[in-house]
């Protein structure tokens, strides 16, 4: 007998993309269609990592949106980019605009990042259990970019928020990190990394 084929779902970046990763598991569900691994990248880890941490639309739904309303969210820095995306083009694109009207520069000469390390943190926190990755309901990875190859990093082993954190995070935006797991300027296993969002917005993952 033929073994069946398994389903693997890879979501991508991009800020605003989060409701549509969420339309897309919501659509999944009331069509049975069952998830054997997820992957991500920047948002789409974080969407991912919830999913397969509880595999629940509705949950993650509320508590997305409880996130969106929260202290949490308004202290963390993301509402920077809370209007970006809406053409679907991104926190690069938004970051350029600022430079060419020399605000990036002013924001850069006040802060190391746009978004602070420990009110980011406190945001994974929010939406995510403090578990290790193996510890999800279903298989997952995060992805991240090796900065001395430009070549996709799997994120599959260690603290869940931490590689949630070097998968989102982006030089300029995000601070330094001194988890193993980290950030753009730390040390992935041997690896520097940072967001995987220039070189892989929707990571594609082989099945066992």
């Amino acid at each position: 007998m033929a073994k069946p084929f398994k389903v693997g779902l890879a979501l991508g970046g991009g800020a605003a993309r989060a409701f549509s990763h969420i339309g897309v598991l919501d659509g999944l569900t009331k069509h049975g269609i069952p998830i054997d691994i997820v992957t991500g990248t920047s948002m789409g880890a974080i969407i991912g990592a919830m999913y397969a941490t509880l595999p629940d639309v509705a949950a993650i739904k509320s508590r997305f949106a409880a996130y969106i309303d929260s202290d949490v969210f308004d202290e963390s820095g993301f509402n920077f980019f809370k209007e970006l995306d809406s053409h679907d083009e991104g926190i690069l694109a938004e970051m350029g605009r600022l430079a060419r009207r020399g605000m990036f520069n002013a924001l850069m000469v006040t802060k190391t990042a746009l978004v602070n390390e420990k009110t980011a943190a406190s945001s994974y926190a929010y939406l995510l259990e403090d578990l290790s990755v193996d510890q999800t309901r279903i298989p997952f990875a995060a992805v991240a970019l090796d900065l001395k190859s430009g070549e996709p990093v799997v994120l599959s082993q260690g603290r869940l928020l931490d590689v949630i954190a070097a998968s989102c995070a982006m030089p300029g935006c995000s601070t330094r990190s001194n988890s193993k797991a980290g950030c753009w300027s730390m040390a992935v296993g041997q690896k520097l990394c940072r967001s995987g969002l220039p070189a892989c917005s929707a990571p594609i993952l082989s099945l066992p």
